[in-house]
């Protein structure tokens, strides 16, 4: 169990449901539109998109600390899988902005973070291989 599902299991128990099914019974009493095996999904490890975030963020009550704490672990589960997936990651000129849209969609990143963020995956230092 990752880090982020076993995270969602404890704020679901804590906030009295006592299953995925229940947590989605109550999700749709709000509004919103997320089934039980969905939520069963991302409590054995699979990472929720950001639409999904956000309706869990709601239905579990996360404050700002919460959720940001849930994004990042759910960011590094998702850049774990990737990295564990793939035996060289290579990042070239050509890949660059697909590279970061990949990022973006697991977390949200300003424009400043963007610029940032393409300056760490292009440096000597970085963990990936450039190809130039």
């Amino acid at each position: 169990m990752s880090d982020f599902s076993a995270y969602l299991v404890q704020l679901r128990t804590t906030r009295g449901h006592d299953s995925a099914a229940k947590l989605s019974a109550y999700a749709k009493s709000r509004g919103h539109k997320i089934t039980g095996q969905a939520i069963r999904n991302f409590e054995l490890g699979r990472v929720p998109n950001r639409d999904s975030r956000e309706i869990l963020k709601d239905v579990l009550h996360m404050s700002n600390a919460m959720y940001k704490k849930f994004e990042f672990m759910c960011a590094l589960s998702a850049i774990q899988k990737e990295w564990h997936d793939l035996d060289l990651f290579v990042i070239s000129p050509s890949n660059i902005d697909s590279v970061v849209k990949q990022i973006e969609s697991i977390v949200q990143v300003s424009d400043d973070q963007r610029e940032r963020l393409k300056l760490c995956l292009t440096s000597p230092s970085s963990i990936v291989k450039q190809h130039i």
